[in-house]
């Protein structure tokens, strides 16, 4: 669990220096550009890609510390519960324990899997922006790094959601179905969020790039705090709805009185 953790966190960082030393060294070329020619569109444009990947990176940070490691630990700490739980209460005896344990053992399996897809991402993506920031520092071919987040969606996510039939409950230690609808749902979004980042590779110059770039990181958002959102949605509706009946029985009350008045 530690080691992981320090793997997440490693790769996230290092894409993280990486991807602001070079926004900081294009920022003060330009600002040299500026002073000697009065030319700062080198900068503010995207005629060269350049913010296109650096979008799609930071949105990477943000699913890798706050997404990725959070869900993936809690899975991981999750299954070796239960299955510490069958072993210590040496119920691995009956045939239902015994097919929890399996289920429990496979869950664990696949999660693990999905973890090491997210951390290669992350290192690809980490190398792949070393290159972009110096070449002489990555003296090997790497893949470009939008193929980062491209391989943690697809390979990781997708097809995590895809093979993994079932899940552990979150209010008991026990192991219950996925059903096969809502993991096509999450498939089929995380499919089209490496989608995104692979277009954003082969169109990302000019306005083209920054539009996929912006979202990938708006979705990448949504999907990190997307419980957050929901609670605030759900909440903001709870407030207009109380609003609404107070309102309704404001008007109530002073039809009332009005009707009771004497003429």
């Amino acid at each position: 669990m530690v080691v992981l953790e320090k793997m997440y966190n490693f790769s996230a960082v290092g894409i993280l220096f990486s991807t602001s030393v070079d926004v900081a060294m294009n920022f003060l070329a330009a600002m040299l550009a500026f002073m000697t020619k009065h030319d700062f569109t080198y900068f503010v444009t995207n005629r060269t890609g350049f913010w296109t990947e650096k979008i799609v990176m930071y949105a990477f940070v943000l699913l890798l510390l706050l997404d990725f490691k959070q869900v993936g630990m809690r899975q991981v700490s999750r299954a070796k519960n239960v299955l510490n739980a069958l072993r210590i209460g040496k119920e691995t005896t009956t045939i239902e324990s015994i097919e929890q344990t399996s289920k429990c053992e496979k869950v664990l399996l696949n999660v693990r899997l999905k973890i090491f897809m997210e951390i290669l991402g992350a290192l690809v993506a980490f190398f792949g922006c070393l290159q972009t920031l110096s070449p002489s520092i990555v003296s090997i071919i790497v893949p470009s790094a939008f193929f980062g987040p491209a391989i943690a969606l697809f390979f990781g996510h997708a097809l995590f959601m895809l093979l993994n039939e079932n899940s552990v409950s979150n209010s008991a230690n026990i192991v219950t179905t996925f059903p096969i609808k809502v993991r096509k749902t999450i498939a089929t979004f995380d499919i089209a969020l490496a989608s995104l980042c692979v277009l954003a590779r082969v169109f990302s110059k000019g306005y083209s790039g920054l539009v996929l770039s912006t979202l990938f990181l708006l979705f990448s958002v949504y999907f990190t705090f997307e419980n957050e959102i929901k609670k605030m949605s759900k909440k903001n509706k709870n407030k207009k709805n109380d609003g609404t009946n107070d309102s309704k029985n404001d008007n109530s009350s002073s039809s009332t009185s009005n009707n009771a008045a004497p003429a």
